[in-house]
């Protein structure tokens, strides 16, 4: 069973981005803010996503 690999599109030499990767929209996070609620709290802060960094998209390898 193959691993699928996933990266942040910023980690990847442009050029390989374009021949071996397709890009998606993170699921994690909206435009690359991920919505944050604390407990007992009826605030919401938006935040950095941890997941694509903040870029919105994530690379994935395609198979051979």
């Amino acid at each position: 069973m193959s691993k699928i690999q996933v990266k942040r599109p910023s980690e990847i030499d442009p050029i390989e981005l374009e021949l071996h990767y397709d890009l998606y929209e993170c699921p994690h996070c909206v435009g690359g803010e991920s919505e944050v609620t604390y407990p007992d709290s009826d605030q919401v802060e938006w935040e950095t996503c941890d997941q694509c960094g903040g870029e919105g998209e994530l690379a994935v390898r395609r198979s051979p």
